[in-house]
């Protein structure tokens, strides 16, 4: 196979996908409920859980944190919705 996939062309695209997917983990309203201009809510809840498999959402967010601490020192971290006060030290 040279690259050429068979079956339908994929017609969901990334940031309706994530928009979706977002949408419903905000809410918590259920997937059928779940408006998806061309396409199916059952196409939208397969792609998350492919994402979650291949650990996208864990990436994501390690390298956004990664950026972020280069960008920023901060002196504060929020924890599980507490503030901790972090001492700097040269």
């Amino acid at each position: 196979n040279s690259g050429i996939r068979d079956g339908r062309p994929r017609i969901l695209s990334f940031d309706t996908a994530y928009d979706s997917i977002m949408s419903v983990l905000r809410t918590g309203m259920q997937w059928r409920e779940l408006y998806v201009p061309n396409s199916s809510y059952i196409t939208v809840f397969k792609t998350m859980h492919k994402w979650v498999f291949e650990d996208v959402f864990r990436t994501a967010y390690n390298r956004l944190h990664k950026l972020y601490r280069r960008q920023r020192m901060p002196r504060f971290y929020c924890i599980e919705h507490f503030m901790i006060n972090v001492e700097l030290r040269s």
